[in-house]
């Protein structure tokens, strides 16, 4: 069993522009008026790890767990709109005298995905030892998030989140009793889509190269340091809010991990 806290704040941009252009109010056209939207909210809920390790004979071990979903169901958040710009600010008043945007608080159900994984380990002799990893996360239950409001309005967050593979191989190499040299590769997908992929998560399908060192220059001590190098596409957004405003552009995706450790057993 496990507890998780989850904090969520989502911030936005309206046009407000657009929405009254489009309701044929005079004055207003899509980029003019725009405002923003706050929403916070907290929960804690409880969730469940399942596994086993399975030994085929002394040099071959499988591995599988299986991570429960968990559904927060918040029901103290709030949402606040405001606008930096005179004209955003009339847009804003005019749709709060319609019952549209007004401060309130609210609830909604947010659904995080269950991860099954399985891996196995194999020592071929005493240098070389291989190990794999695969793991599947179910995000399309993160298809879309509505905030309902109490003041009647509901506030539609879309994801488009698909379920993703997670794949590694990789092997040790034992050069002496005190040092072991490591390197892996991996496949790690994403759950945005292009149909959806906005600001927020400009995420994109990776694949991984990892090397590494363990060393250990005697029984209580020890290091290890890992260096992992990202590649990815550059992903790119084309998007239509539900204001009726288009967002379009491109991100640069890239990431370096330099990690270390050290360790001493009393």
């Amino acid at each position: 069993m496990f507890v998780e806290r989850l904090d969520v704040k989502v911030a936005s941009d309206m046009d407000l522009g657009a929405v009254l252009a489009g309701a044929g109010v005079p004055g207003f056209v899509p980029g003019n008026a725009d405002a923003h939207t706050r929403i916070e909210g907290d929960n804690t809920d409880v969730g469940f790890v399942l596994g086993g390790l399975f030994s085929l004979d002394e040099n071959t071990h499988i591995g599988l767990t299986y991570r429960s979903a968990m559904q927060h169901k918040i029901s103290g958040g709030s949402a606040r709109f405001d606008a930096d710009t005179p004209t955003g600010a009339a847009a804003l008043g005019l749709l709060r005298s319609r019952g549209l945007f007004v401060d309130s608080a609210g609830r909604a159900t947010l659904e995080l995905p269950a991860v099954a994984t399985v891996s196995v380990t194999h020592r071929i002799n005493d240098k070389w030892t291989v190990m794999a990893e695969l793991s599947r996360t179910g995000w399309s239950k993160f298809d879309q998030v509505v905030v309902r409001l109490d003041s009647g309005q509901s506030l539609p967050l879309d994801f488009g989140y698909e379920d993703t593979t997670f794949g590694s191989v990789g092997a040790d190499y034992r050069v002496s009793d005190t040092l072991t040299l490591c390197g892996g590769l991996a496949y790690d997908q994403t759950p945005t889509t292009a149909a959806h992929r906005d600001t927020r998560v400009p995420d994109a399908t990776r694949k991984l190269v990892s090397l590494g060192l363990t060393w250990t220059p005697s029984p209580k001590t020890e290091y290890n340091l890992g260096y992992t190098h990202a590649f990815a596409s550059d992903p790119k957004i084309d998007l239509v809010t539900n204001y009726g405003s288009t967002l379009a552009g491109s991100y640069d995706l890239q990431a370096d991990v330099l990690a270390g450790s050290f360790t001493y057993r009393f």
